[in-house]
This record gives C-alpha cells, sequence and structure tokens, in this order.
C-alpha cells in the first residue's frame, strides 16, 4: 500500500513532533517497499454435497489446513436451507454456507 504525500503530511501534522522521526522512516519504507504479488482465488459453496471439500479448500486459503467442519455444521445448513425466505434481506444457500464456513474456520475452537 502506498500513502501518498498530502495523506503523509496531515497525519505528521496531528502527530507529536517527537514521532516525526519514526513517521517519516516508516513513510520512506512503505513508499519504496516491493510488496509480494497477491492473487485472487475462487471458492465457491455451491451445494451441500460438497460443503466439506469446499471447507476443506477454503481452510486451505486461509492458512488452515487440514480443518473439517464440525459434526452439526452440515445438518445446520440443511436446515438453513430449507427455511423461510420470503423476506428483504435474506440470503441464499451458497452466501450462508460461505459465511458459515468463513466464521467456522476463524474463529476460536470449542
Amino acid at each position: 500500500m502506498t500513502v501518498s504525500l498530502a495523506r503523509y503530511f496531515r497525519t505528521l501534522r496531528r502527530a507529536p513532533r517527537a514521532a516525526w522521526p519514526t513517521l517519516l522512516h516508516r513513510w520512506i519504507e512503505a513508499r519504496f517497499r516491493k510488496g509480494a504479488p497477491s492473487s485472487a482465488e475462487v471458492c465457491v459453496f455451491a451445494s451441500l454435497d460438497r460443503y466439506e471439500l469446499q471447507y476443506a479448500r477454503m481452510a486451505s486459503l486461509l492458512g488452515h489446513a487440514g480443518r473439517h467442519p464440525p459434526p452439526d455444521e452440515v445438518e445446520f445448513l440443511r436446515r438453513m436451507q430449507h427455511r423461510r425466505r420470503a423476506y428483504d434481506g435474506a440470503i441464499g444457500l451458497s452466501d450462508f454456507s460461505f459465511l458459515t464456513a468463513v466464521a467456522s474456520i476463524l474463529g476460536p475452537s470449542m
């Protein structure tokens, strides 16, 4: 991420004078640092039949390889799949499967 010179001066103006040398040093480092190229991965939860496979793939992408969904998670998602969706703001199967997997992978172990 690069920080513009204008943003740097706005930050510097609000910072205590004692912090100015440190901020200048960090700005110069950030300005000229070459970041590693990033890549995008697609992880789609289209059906519950492949949920465990996609869960394992997402866990690997998030740095938690080897994680598996808790025993009752697929059953919970099947109940959610058949709930009433006739209201504004309701999300579909792929969305709540994705969100459940992210929360389960990144959440603390119980």
